[in-house]
């Protein structure tokens, strides 16, 4: 085949990837709504997953290694709601579910919006969990729910389409949300108001009856009959789903690729604090003693003197914030942004901390957003296994950029030991985006796919069941490598720290976990795809022409 002929396939590929949006217009209210909540509540959960462990340790205090376990057991309840929360769905019908799930968003968020005591923080943003795992299963379950045969996969590009539309913009508002007087709380009022929006918008726009919206919908598809359309228990669903041998190959398949999905946790839970501390510009340091004794609270004049004598002018509403050790300040002030104070020896280092969190996490939906436009119409032209290993192996192998020492890019582009981490950080979130791109979208569809009828909730729940043991080990390993390659006063050691000590070693130790994601999956490659849509796809010979 020609470039001209290939380019010809593309073309053609595309105008056929955007007219099955037409088919969208067959589907109801109902889906709609489903789509407009992902896209509200994408835009509240992307940004909170990013401040995470930064409200915790900026806002609250907490070490690097609590506020990893506390946020890494929410992620563990997370999953572990998410594994039941299906069955509810299935249970309860789409829409009361969603409402349950809205409801303690609302709650929760509001109470983190309104106050820093921890006993009242603490358990909302375990409710936040609690929210977001019933929500998510039942998104995708309604997708499916509310499309045709026609018009599901146009239904699932959507769906992700929209959810990495809400992780750009949730991400892009991050900064300057952060630099408002409320600071990380700002993020939490904004998912309050994104909340509201989704129980309005379910409140007022889906209209079918109450009790009768889930049953209509497979009655509508041809899914079951008027008789079939009766309550089930949901310990009675999860006992048939478990019977299934295909679930539980489906499960492996699952398990294997822990390793690459843990990515995702480490984007939350170690990468903000590892972007602040490896580029975090040095603005000048002073004699311990010139600033007394730093404590929580609005800025001294001692401290204000001793900022304008290197011409930082700290405006009248400066704070200082102190971690639970206290050996590192935050001074927020709106005239020079967010500055970070280091004890080293006896003297006191203050860093310019401004570094775009959010604007580096936006990234990775902004090419998601398009990637999968771009990708689907050549993707679709390969094995589904090809596609997928491929994916998860190049997403796999960008964690070794972070690996490698941006001195090296120093000398080679000529740029500061900062730009140097800026060239390694940039280029790994692109690398990983772009097996995103690949392998992602097509997991979401095939796990629907092999669900059987009725079930759909049900295999979207269980499909967080391999994560929900990773997740819990995911919050101590990352409290553990920040403690010990990437602690708050790496900063001061960026140049001269050995690479058996260095963030860079952290990363090659994530690297392996992550690339044993792709070796497993071709070493396991016959016992996944036995009896599934896998095996069915290598025995058509779906591949390139």
């Amino acid at each position: 085949m020609t470039n001209t002929d290939s380019d010809h396939v593309i073309s053609r590929a595309l105008k056929s990837y955007f007219k099955e949006f037409g088919a969208l217009k067959e589907c109801g209210r109902e889906f709609w709504v489903v789509q407009l909540v992902n896209l509200l509540d994408g835009v509240a959960y992307f940004a909170m997953l990013t401040v995470s462990t930064l409200y915790l340790s900026e806002t609250l205090g907490y070490s690097d290694e609590h506020a990893a376990w506390l946020w890494g057991t929410c992620m563990f309840v997370y999953t572990l709601v998410s594994f039941v929360a299906g069955f509810v769905g299935d249970s309860l019908g789409i829409k009361r579910t969603l409402y349950l799930s809205v409801v303690l968003l609302v709650a929760s968020r509001l109470a983190i919006s309104f106050t820093v005591a921890k006993p009242i923080v603490i358990p909302a943003l375990f409710v936040i969990a609690v929210g977001t795992a019933i929500m998510t299963p039942i998104l995708i379950a309604a997708t499916k729910r509310h499309t045709t045969p026609k018009s599901q996969t146009a239904g699932f590009n959507m769906l992700y389409f929209l959810m990495n539309v809400g992780a750009f913009l949730g991400n892009l508002t991050l900064d300057p949300l952060r630099d408002l007087p409320w600071g990380n709380r700002s993020v939490f009022m904004v998912g309050s108001a994104m909340s509201i929006l989704c129980w309005l918008s379910i409140l007022l726009l889906w209209r079918k009856p109450l009790d009768r919206v889930d049953a209509q919908a497979r009655i509508e598809k041809g899914e079951v009959d008027q008789a079939e359309g009766k309550w089930e228990a949901p310990w009675t669903i999860a006992a048939s789903v478990m019977k299934e041998s295909t679930f539980w190959r489906f499960m492996l398949f699952l398990v294997v690729l822990v390793g690459v999905r843990l990515v995702f946790e480490h984007q939350y839970q170690i990468y903000p604090k590892y972007y602040i501390r490896t580029m975090s510009e040095f603005a000048f340091d002073t004699e311990g003693s010139a600033l007394g004794d730093l404590d929580s609270g609005a800025a001294t004049a001692e401290l204000r003197a001793v900022f304008s004598a290197h011409e930082l002018e700290l405006s009248d509403s400066a704070e200082v914030s102190v971690d639970e050790v206290g050996v590192r300040w935050g001074v927020k002030d709106d005239n020079s942004g967010n500055l970070m104070i280091r004890r080293a020896d006896d003297r006191l280092r203050v860093y310019r901390a401004n570094v775009p969190i959010g604007a580096l996490n936006s990234i990775n939906p902004f090419i998601i957003c398009f990637g999968v436009i771009l990708s689907t119409p050549i993707v679709a032209r390969f094995k589904l296994f090809s596609v997928l290993f491929f994916g998860i192996s190049v997403s796999a192998a960008s964690m070794l950029i972070l690996a490698i020492h941006p001195l090296w890019f120093c000398d080679v582009l000529g740029v500061s030991l900062v730009g140097g981490y800026r060239v390694i950080v940039i280029t790994q979130i692109v690398l990983f985006s772009i097996g995103e791109v690949i392998w992602s979208p097509r997991l979401y569809e095939y796990t629907a796919a092999i669900a059987p009828k009725g079930r759909e909730a049900s295999y979207m729940g269980l499909s967080y069941l391999p994560l929900t043991f990773a997740r819990f080990s995911e919050g101590p390993l990352a409290g553990h490598m920040l403690t010990e390659y990437c602690p708050p006063d790496v900063t001061d050691q960026l140049a001269t720290v050995p690479y058996s000590q260095s963030p860079q070693f952290m990363c090659l130790i994530l690297a392996v976990i992550a690339i044993s994601s792709p070796v497993l999956v071709l070493l396991l490659r016959g016992v996944i795809q036995k009896g599934t849509s896998l095996e069915r796809d290598e025995q058509l010979g779906v591949d390139a022409e």
